[in-house]
């Protein structure tokens, strides 16, 4: 059995044969050129094996047209060694790759077969040269007829193996290809209903805050015009009876006075329901003078400078509820949980969108934690999760001790009210025929 270094060399070694004595070119018959650590970068490309099959040729026809051994070097720089083998065949000769190439010849070939420079040049660094006495050996077992047939039994099970190999790799490329297809299709159908079943709910989420809005629009014009009005009714009959009774006595009068006190804490109930339901100003006004109501409304007693700039056109009722309910939020939770010294409201338009900005410098709070609002308030995870349902997006920014940022964007003519236009050009009507608001 060869020393395992003469196995590598002869694992580099190849069989050459003149089949017409007429010609003295040679052609490969057995061999693998890619048993060489150099050869084998070389090997990995189509180009690069033809290169391989054809580099020793002429040393090859040198070897066998002169029947001694012949030696030079491959156009990569790879050092050859051809003898006649086996011995007494004038036809054949084997070669043995006795020596890698230099670093300045390995790259020169880079482009001839079309593999990277640095590959080239690692392979040549690290391909061991052989040493004379294994070349020797090696050319020995070649020489020899009986071990050359049996090295060439070897090249042909090496072959097999490598074929099969190579088709089995084949075969699990292709069944991992195809099962990476499925994957892939299965993902793209998951993928699909899913993005089918997000817009259902932005839908359904839709449908729901317009429905929501008309239903408390409803409730909230209701209470108005019956509760809120017998209520008042009931005030005025209240005061009537207690200057009537005033002269009646002390316990009539105390009476009557509890009942009013009772009566003002009912309205003032009420108002407050209607001012969640409808924000005052909202419908006839816009978002503008109900968020400055709102800021009036929660900084006041509490020291708190505030500050409203801007303007947005006129969205449909149901979504500029929806911005209200989010602002508002914002600015509740600025003044609860903040303890800012001034909040800065700002409405603007950008790139046909509607950006509502909050601004506070109070306490902040670790942005990574979601808070939730007290009460039934949105929270902050619920204004980004209303506001993807408007097609937009909100985003809350803060720190602890550098205040907090509240950024509300919904598209503008996705949501602009239709009927405004249509308001802006009808006729005016005398001021006896326009509807009043109670």
């Amino acid at each position: 059995m060869p020393e395992p270094t003469i196995e590598r060399q002869l694992a580099g070694a190849e069989l050459w044969a003149r089949t017409d004595s007429a010609d003295p070119q040679t052609r490969f018959l057995a061999g693998w050129e890619d048993g060489a650590t150099f050869c084998a970068a070389v090997c990995t490309t189509d180009l690069g094996l033809a290169f391989c099959r054809s580099c020793p040729t002429d040393v090859a026809t040198t070897a066998i047209g002169t029947g001694r051994p012949a030696s030079g070097r491959c156009p990569a720089g790879v050092r050859l060694l051809a003898f006649p083998a086996p011995r007494g065949d004038p036809d054949r000769a084997a070669v043995l790759r006795v020596a890698p190439p230099s670093s300045r010849d390995a790259v020169a070939i880079a482009d001839r077969v079309r593999v990277a420079p640095a590959v080239l040049r690692r392979a040549a660094r690290s391909a061991e040269r052989a040493d004379g006495r294994v070349s020797l050996a090696a050319a020995r077992i070649l020489r020899d007829p009986r071990r050359a047939a049996e090295w060439q039994v070897d090249q042909r099970r090496r072959g097999a193996d490598r074929r099969r190999g190579a088709a089995a790799a084949l075969a699990q490329m292709i069944a991992t290809s195809e099962e990476l297809n499925d994957s892939y299709r299965s993902a793209q159908r998951q993928r699909t209903e899913l993005e089918r079943s997000r817009r259902r709910l932005d839908r359904l989420a839709r449908t729901t805050l317009r429905a929501k809005d008309d239903e408390r629009a409803r409730i909230a014009h209701q209470i108005h015009d019956t509760a809120a009005q017998s209520m008042v009714s009931a005030f005025r009959f209240l005061e009537a009876a207690r200057t009537e009774t005033a002269a009646g006595g002390a316990d009539e009068d105390r009476r009557v006075a509890a009942a009013s006190e009772r009566v003002v804490a009912a309205i003032g109930e009420i108002r407050a329901v209607l001012a969640r339901l409808l924000p005052p100003g909202l419908e006839e006004l816009g978002l503008a003078h109900a968020l400055r109501s709102q800021l009036d409304q929660g900084a006041e007693g509490n020291g708190i400078e505030t500050h409203l700039a801007g303007e947005l056109p006129r969205l449909e009722p149901w979504v500029e509820q929806a911005i209200y309910g989010m602002a508002a939020e914002a600015i509740s939770n600025a003044i609860r949980h903040g303890l800012p010294g001034s909040i800065r409201v700002g409405l603007r338009v950008v790139r046909d969108r509607a950006v509502v900005t909050i601004d506070d410098d109070g306490r902040g709070f670790d942005s990574g934690t979601v808070v939730r609002s007290a009460g039934s308030g949105l929270g902050l995870l619920g204004m980004s999760r209303q506001a993807s349902w408007l097609g937009g997006t909100a985003r809350i920014r803060s720190r602890l001790g550098g205040g907090t940022h509240v950024r509300i964007s919904i598209p503008v003519t996705r949501h602009r009210r239709v009927d405004v236009a249509a308001a802006d050009t009808a006729p005016a009507q005398p001021a006896d025929q326009r509807g009043t608001t109670g």
